[in-house]
């Protein structure tokens, strides 16, 4: 992909996004291997893989793949649009009701990106696994 093309994905994207501890970079740097550095998790960095544009949380020590995000920029915003819907009701909601919209967070998750959420030990399935025992 284009790093041009992420850089105009990336622009739609907050700068900021608190519920999740991540930050946007305006200015994308290259990475190893080509990929494009478009942000953090607060831990690790968040890159989009030069060939299949994918976004992966990165370790910065290691520069080594630690996970998926999804399987796109577009996607990554799609899901962030779902978390925060998610984040507007959950503040309302008893234990069971929790439970319930953590239910339909993961699968509005998997509809925009069935790949992001295959995976156990993906980005979104660990964010979905901290929201079910309430520690998000």
């Amino acid at each position: 992909m284009d790093p041009d093309a992420i850089g105009d994905a990336v622009a739609r994207l907050p700068a900021k996004y608190e519920p999740l501890c991540l930050t946007f970079y305006r200015e994308c740097r290259t990475a190893q291997a080509g990929a494009v550095i478009i942000g953090s998790d607060d831990g690790t960095e968040l890159q989009v893989d030069a060939v299949d544009a994918g976004v992966w949380s990165v370790d910065p020590q290691t520069a080594r793949a630690v996970r998926l995000v999804n399987s796109s920029v577009d996607q990554l915003a799609a899901a962030i649009t779902a978390y925060d819907d998610y984040v507007g009701q959950v503040r309302n909601a008893d234990d069971e009701g929790v439970l319930d919209l953590v239910q339909n967070l993961r699968q509005r998750l998997t509809a925009i990106d069935p790949e992001a959420t295959a995976d156990p030990d993906a980005w979104w399935p660990q964010i979905l696994e901290q929201a079910q025992h309430g520690l998000l």
